[in-house]
C-alpha cells in the first residue's frame, strides 16, 4: 500500500523486492504525511530503475523474491519473525542464519542502498 502512494506522490518506485525505492535515499526510510490546505503541484511519478538488475531476488535466503514484484509473503524472513504468530517453518528456520528480527538482505544489495548521505545539520534548541 505505501508503495503505491509513494510512487504516486514522486517519493520513488516499486524495487523488484516490493519495497519503495527513492533513487538518492535508497529504500531504509520513514514516510511521513503532512495535511495541508496549500495548492501543490505534484510531481512526475518516478519512473522504475530496477532495470535488468535481479540482485535483491538472487540474494533472498528463501527464495520468496522468484517473481519479480512480488512477495511470496510466508517465505520472507521479515515477515515470519516480525508478523507471523505462529511457529516458523523448519525450512524458514533454516535459513534464518542466526537473525532473530528481520533480515532486510534484499534492501542492502541493492545498489540504490548505501547512496544516502549523512545528514549533517543540528537541530537548535
Amino acid at each position: 500500500m505505501l508503495e503505491k502512494s509513494g510512487h504516486s506522490a514522486a517519493i520513488g518506485w516499486q524495487g523488484k523486492h516490493t519495497i519503495l525505492i527513492n533513487k538518492n535515499s535508497g529504500s531504509f526510510y520513514f514516510i511521513g504525511i503532512i495535511f495541508t490546505d496549500m495548492e501543490l503541484t505534484p510531481d512526475p511519478p518516478e519512473t522504475d530503475h530496477c532495470g535488468s538488475c535481479t540482485r535483491c531476488q538472487e540474494a533472498c535466503p528463501t527464495n520468496a523474491l522468484s517473481t519479480a514484484y512480488q512477495l511470496d509473503i510466508p517465505k520472507c524472513i521479515s515477515y515470519q519473525t516480525l508478523v507471523n504468530k505462529n511457529d516458523i517453518t523448519p525450512e524458514i528456520v533454516s535459513k534464518l542464519n542466526n537473525r532473530i528480527y528481520g533480515c532486510d538482505i534484499c534492501q542492502d544489495v541493492c545498489p540504490y542502498t548505501g547512496l544516502q548521505k549523512p545528514v549533517s545539520h543540528r537541530i537548535s534548541r
